[in-house]
């Protein structure tokens, strides 16, 4: 893995060089199945599928080194009906991400039926996430039954471009998140909730339909809601959901992040 990586590295985030591969790249695939597989040290997102259709992702193990960016475990972009269970992500970057990329326009018009239920995540960045790339709508998302440990976020729907996300359930979750190192976006959210454009020229769509049930939270930060303008966000629900506030990091207290934004 060090070949991907410079010497100046410092001790919380490594400065990586600018080629590296994708571990597993299924591009316009049908019926995949992924089962009981370890991946160690990917090097960019481990597992990237786009524009792929009838998916199953069900036993697999990602081991991760958690100073390494944009090492995701688990990438969905363009994807349909998609059924995550049952993993083990350790990684830097996202654990599991859901996406709308520019770049894969001609592989579908969005990313949408997708479960994922019954995994342990940890992460440098965050759990589990939908966003922020969304240049086609993302609709009809559960994650349930999962408990993610010691990330620097936990559960987010982050909204950077023109599209929409809608109906989104997150349920039945245990969620530690701590502060770390400022290179790494996220200040220990354990619930982020967020339609703010890249710049401030770009367009933003709108958040709306989301639900947070039954979740209990032990974080070094509060839960994060913000919409670029009063109607980015519509319909957020938070129900029985517990936030118990601590400090057990060795990171100073700070503000939430709001990266990316038109103010970076």
């Amino acid at each position: 893995m060090h070949r991907f990586w410079d010497l100046s590295a410092d001790g919380y985030i490594y400065r990586m060089k600018p080629e590296r591969p994708f571990t597993f790249f299924l591009l316009g695939c049908r019926n995949v199945t992924f089962r009981e597989l370890t991946i160690r040290d990917g090097a960019l997102w481990t597992v990237r599928l786009s524009g792929c259709d009838d998916v199953l992702i069900h036993g697999v193990r990602i081991d991760n080194d958690l100073k390494l960016p944009n090492n995701d475990g688990i990438d969905l972009d363009r994807c349909r009906n998609v059924r995550i269970s049952d993993c083990h992500i350790v990684s830097g970057d996202d654990c599991i991400v859901l996406k709308t990329c520019a770049e894969t326009a001609a592989y579908g018009d969005g990313c949408e039926n997708i479960v994922v239920r019954g995994c342990t995540l940890m992460s440098t960045s965050i759990a589990l996430c939908v966003g922020c790339e969304c240049m086609a709508p993302m609709r009809n998302i559960i994650f349930d039954a999962c408990v993610i440990q010691s990330s620097h976020r936990g559960l987010a729907v982050r909204l950077s471009e023109g599209s929409d996300i809608e109906n989104v359930l997150f349920s039945n979750m245990i969620v530690e998140t701590r502060r770390f190192h400022h290179a790494w976006w996220g200040s220990g959210e354990p619930i982020c909730v967020s339609a703010v454009p890249w710049d401030a020229e770009r367009s933003i769509g709108v958040v709306c339909n989301v639900r947070f049930t039954n979740i209990l939270c032990r974080s070094e930060n509060g839960v994060y809601v913000e919409g670029w303008t009063p109607d980015r966000v519509q319909n957020l629900l938070f129900e029985n959901v517990r936030v118990e506030l601590s400090r057990w990091s060795r990171w100073p207290s700070a503000r939430y992040d709001r990266r990316p934004c038109p103010t970076d």
